[in-house]
């Protein structure tokens, strides 16, 4: 036989369990320590980001070391899920196959994260100005960020 208290006990956990405010959070979401002191000899640059689709928000740093290795630096980012979401360098705020590079594909929304991607592309050059954050599925530009 349940006694008061324990009837008490277990409605307050099945009460609180059933919480319908609760939401999930994203699980691939990747957060790494910013990068606050790039190698000597290094170049940056940084803009952030005019939304098209999906809310996305956010700051974009580049730094280049000196072995042309780039790291690409998304703060604040905040972007909802969509499907095949790229992001790319660019040569203009637009996308054209011939005018990216392809730094990542994001597999999750984001709320508010930082995230690093490291890569090397020897097909980079100064005239890649642009981030792009692109859906390849349905040929959506999300938004774009110039680094200055």
């Amino acid at each position: 036989m349940i006694t008061r208290l324990q009837w008490v006990i277990i409605s307050s956990m099945l009460m609180f369990a059933c919480n319908s405010e609760d939401k999930p959070q994203p699980v691939n979401t990747i957060v790494e320590p910013p990068v606050t002191n790039p190698q000597a000899g290094s170049s940056s640059s940084a803009g952030s980001f005019v939304s098209y689709e999906h809310g996305l928000a956010g700051k974009v740093l580049l730094y280049i070391d000196t072995t042309n290795v780039i790291t690409l630096r998304l703060e604040q980012f905040t972007m909802t899920q969509g499907p095949d979401v790229h992001v790319y360098l660019s040569k203009s705020s637009n996308y054209s196959a011939a005018n990216v590079l392809e730094v990542t594909k994001l597999t999750t929304g984001f709320q508010g994260s930082s995230i690093n991607f490291t890569f090397h592309d020897t097909r980079y050059t100064a005239a890649h100005v642009f981030v792009l954050v692109y859906c390849n599925q349905y040929n959506s530009l999300f938004g774009y960020a110039e680094l200055q």
